[in-house]
């Protein structure tokens, strides 16, 4: 994670440079990102490749390993690309349905923005509030990105947030990880618990 410059504390208010607690589980996330142009970045947008995975090797703890492939075209395209875990896990299902999970949804090249920064001076109060109401685990998606934008890059999950205080500056760091479903930019369809219903078209992620 990039380094941040030293927190400033405000008297009488929270503490600025600490992390905002979750408010929602990767599970619940609200379908609809919330939009942030892209003119409210003050820096370039940088973007990472993720690695992909091909092949999977997760082991549960003083058992055996279960196995998962990728298909042969994602095989050809990436080359054997290996995920390996170990679980201390009760059920012993886990690592299978993990291993597949990987390789059925990883498998492919991720691209995301490791970090956006949002000078919260430049931005009017109602634009502000929005910024501020972001929690981590939530879905974003950058508007007004130029065609070549790769696809998929612009509706990431926001995994950390930071801000930052200065003379001219208030800074809000947004850490991000690429969005992860069988369609690039698209999250799941993965099942919630209180809105899917079993042997509906929403997935278990594993």
């Amino acid at each position: 994670m990039p380094l941040n410059p030293p927190a400033v504390g405000r008297p009488g208010g929270p503490r600025l440079g600490a992390r905002r607690g979750d408010t929602t589980s990767s599970v619940g996330l609200a379908p609809v990102p919330v939009e942030i142009p892209i003119c409210w970045l003050s820096q370039p947008v940088r973007l990472r490749l993720e690695r992909p995975f091909t092949t999977a090797a997760v082991a549960r703890y003083g058992r055996g390993t279960a196995y998962a492939y990728a298909s042969d075209a994602d095989r050809a395209a990436s080359g054997d690309q290996e995920f390996g875990a170990t679980l201390d896990c009760a059920c012993s299902a886990d690592p299978s349905a993990l291993a597949t999970w990987t390789v059925t949804y990883r498998a492919q090249q991720l691209t995301r923005s490791p970090e956006l920064v949002i000078n919260l001076m430049h931005r009017s109060d109602a634009e502000r509030a929005l910024i501020l109401s972001l929690q981590r685990n939530q879905r974003i998606k950058l508007i007004g990105v130029p065609p070549e934008f790769p696809v998929g890059a612009d509706t990431p999950v926001i995994s950390g947030i930071t801000d930052n205080v200065g003379l001219s500056t208030r800074l809000v760091r947004l850490t991000t990880r690429a969005v992860v479903g069988t369609s690039p930019g698209v999250a799941g369809p993965w099942f919630r618990a209180g809105s899917s219903l079993v042997g509906g078209p929403h997935i278990v992620p594993f």
